[in-house]
């Protein structure tokens, strides 16, 4: 690592954490957003700006999610078949061994 990209990683410590979720959301889409993506992580300075950009992308991911979710149980429907959407309950804590587990 050069001294100029250490200054700017001490300077913006937000932007590689921005850059590097958004591409592992993005994948091979990120190339075609970068430039607006570093526009957009270079404006986040502070750790309230951080939380707050993060509870966006989190609502946009969700909310995409669910529309997809809910468009499937629509078709799934119109053939006849009935669903219901639950949450995943939470894994249950097991601290025993595994090698003892049946």
């Amino acid at each position: 690592m050069n001294m100029n990209n250490l200054a700017n990683l001490l300077n913006k410590p937000y932007q590689t954490s921005i850059k590097k979720f958004l591409h592992q959301i993005l994948e091979e889409r990120y190339g075609k957003h970068e430039n607006i993506i570093e526009r957009v992580s270079d404006s986040i300075s502070s750790a309230k700006d951080y939380e707050a950009f993060s509870k966006l992308m989190l609502d946009v991911y969700e909310k995409a999610f669910m529309s997809a979710v809910n468009q499937h149980k629509e078709v799934i429907e119109a053939h006849g078949f009935k669903t219901k959407i639950v949450k995943p309950e939470a894994e249950k804590k097991d601290s025993s061994p595994k090698i003892f587990k049946s």
